[in-house]
């Protein structure tokens, strides 16, 4: 009985030193990450100390001011395409070659600005965008023919496009 007891005690002080043992490497383990956060923590107070608020507010002072020149740059650019155009292909159609069309001498039409010849596979007919079948109008995007009391086509959802063939099909007599 005593030798069970000797044993039994000697298996205690065993798990005892071991579990000191593995209480020691915890230990360190948490003195090296405490001594990272207060390494992080000192970084992150020098570089804020270094970027004052001042500073920020100049740099979206900066943001803004860039912000506002490109705004302006794409109202510019945007006029620019309704001059070239004439106002009479609105941004998204893409029924005219832009690349003919910025190339043509200046002096070729006389009536107003150079405008492009409508290419013939994606451009429909003036019958077809108002007189279809029934006064349907063909979608611009996937080419649908849409009830006439539509303003959005029912397949893909693109507002109808109203062109200067439609206003003069509407006065007509016929």
């Amino acid at each position: 009985m005593q030798g069970n007891i000797a044993a039994l005690l000697s298996h205690q002080l065993e798990q005892l030193f071991k579990l000191e043992s593995s209480l020691r490497a915890e230990k360190g383990e948490v003195d090296l990450l405490s001594h990272e956060v207060r390494d992080l923590e000192m970084k992150w107070n020098r570089k804020s100390i270094k970027t004052p608020a001042h500073q920020l507010e100049v740099e979206v002072d900066k943001l803004e001011t860039d912000i506002t020149n490109l705004r302006g740059e794409c109202d510019i650019m945007s006029e620019r395409v309704t001059d070239l155009t004439g106002g009479k292909v609105p941004l998204g159609e893409t029924s005219v070659n832009f690349t003919d069309f910025l190339h043509k001498p200046a002096g070729d039409n006389t009536d107003g600005p150079p405008v492009a010849e409508p290419m013939e596979t994606e451009t429909p007919a003036p019958s077809d965008l108002v007189a279809g079948e029934g006064g349907k109008w063909n979608c611009s995007q996937c080419t649908f023919a849409n009830h006439p009391q539509l303003d959005t086509c029912e397949i893909c959802n693109m507002p109808k496009i109203k062109t200067g063939y439609e206003s003069r099909s509407a006065q007509s007599p016929h």
